[in-house]
């Protein structure tokens, strides 16, 4: 994901979550992780904390959704995706529509 704080002061977006809809209604809601980074040693996925978004500044992130058993089976069933999160310092509630998938895998 691409982040961009186009006012001229720094900000942070906290409580980072992706609620998932089924024909219009709200199913639940997931806390990304962090994806892991390409590194000698993989990075263990974290819940993400907040992230600073420097004023006029982009900032890219990876994100995943790890999800198992009946909330993996719910996951599967939405058809549409919300980014949400909560802009600081002044509590603004910011929200994004996520491209919908076909390619959820399952680990083993």
């Amino acid at each position: 994901m691409r982040f961009f704080n186009d006012r001229d002061v720094n900000g942070a977006l906290w409580d980072v979550q992706v609620e998932y809809y089924q024909e219009g209604s709200l199913i639940d809601t997931i806390i990304p992780r962090r994806a892991p980074t390409p590194q000698p040693m993989p990075v263990l996925l974290a819940e993400v904390e907040p992230i600073d978004l420097e004023s006029r500044k982009s900032v890219y992130i990876s994100l995943q959704l790890v999800a198992e058993g009946e909330e993996l089976s719910l996951l599967k069933s939405a058809d549409q995706l919300q980014f949400v999160a909560t802009m600081m310092p002044d509590d603004e509630k910011v929200s994004k529509p996520l491209p919908a998938w076909d390619d959820l895998e399952e680990s083993a």
